[in-house]
């Protein structure tokens, strides 16, 4: 019924994109969208985005204009502050997030923590 995918790909459980290869000792700033497109009957929910193996920072929110009056309701229960492993991504929302990859080189999965 749905596709899930990232960077307008498929998701594989058995690859690995070379997007998901970082070098040591850089910053990279990725974000997360819920562009609130697709879906069963136009209905899409949030997502979890989850990266394995390193913390990141919430670096800032923006919210597509026609769900801004939805998102308003929820905003400020959001806490930003501190290191995250997870980070949730509303209808409409794009989150940036800081990625410090320091200490560490090679695969980073990332994913959406999606339930039914």
């Amino acid at each position: 019924m749905m596709t899930w995918g990232i960077n307008g790909q498929v998701f594989d459980t058995l690859g690995a994109s070379n997007l998901g290869i970082a070098k040591p000792g850089t910053h990279e700033v990725w974000k997360f969208r819920n562009d609130a497109s697709n879906g069963m009957m136009g209905m899409v929910m949030a997502h979890s985005m989850h990266v394995h193996r390193l913390q990141f920072r919430v670096i800032g929110h923006s919210v597509a204009g026609r769900f801004a009056r939805s998102y308003a309701t929820v905003k400020n229960g959001f806490v930003d502050k501190g290191w995250k492993d997870t980070v949730l991504v509303m209808r409409g929302e794009r989150v940036r997030v800081l990625l410090s990859f320091a200490d560490h080189a090679g695969l980073f999965p990332y994913h959406c923590h999606m339930r039914t």
